[in-house]
């Protein structure tokens, strides 16, 4: 296990094996997957931790573990995934984008944890790996995940959308640094 970075509260880290349990538990329950396609089947999720160790291993960024400092409770992921269209859910035009994704566990919401996290995930993004752009699928109804990208500068870009119902907000390099003094 690596610490990416860390805020006053929060740690965000690479995942490891014991990771699969939490993130089970606690990240894959109906109120959480609402606006993400549902409750996931554990083969998927067994996928999903795989594929951010090899995501982080591959490229150097992932969707990295979010950990409270105060207890070490795992409330969730940050961070920075890269689209891939073999999944099958991108379509052509965003394959191989860095994409800033948050899942928090429902008893985590409405505490800033999202957007404190979020926030060093895109500064990482510039600042460290010195992406272009990142971009942000996000579910039309998933009016708290639309309302942490505008307070993170993202905006709507209707190119980038290609059917399968998600809106793509993004934002470039110049923007971020242009805006970026909040800090955390």
């Amino acid at each position: 296990m690596s610490i990416i970075a860390e805020t006053k509260r929060l740690s965000l880290r690479t995942w490891e094996a014991a990771d699969r349990e939490p993130y089970a538990t606690h990240c894959n329950q109906p109120r959480v997957m609402k606006m993400l396609g549902g409750v996931q089947e554990r083969e998927d999720l067994a996928a999903d931790v795989e594929w951010f160790i090899e995501c982080q291993r591959r490229f150097g960024h992932a969707l990295w573990v979010l950990e409270r400092k105060g207890d070490g409770a795992f409330l969730g992921f940050t961070g920075l995934d890269r689209l891939r269209t073999e999944s099958g859910e991108v379509p052509e035009l965003l394959h191989d984008q860095v994409e800033i994704g948050w899942r928090l566990r429902s008893d985590a919401w409405g505490r800033g944890y999202a957007s404190e996290a979020a926030y060093v995930s895109l500064d990482i993004a510039f600042r460290v790996r010195r992406f272009p752009l990142v971009v942000s699928r996000i579910h039309p109804k998933n009016a708290p995940s639309i309302r942490l990208a505008s307070k993170l500068g993202l905006e709507r870009d209707r190119r980038w959308e290609a059917g399968g119902g998600l809106r793509v907000y993004g934002i470039d390099r110049r923007t971020w640094f242009a805006q970026s003094d909040r800090g955390y």
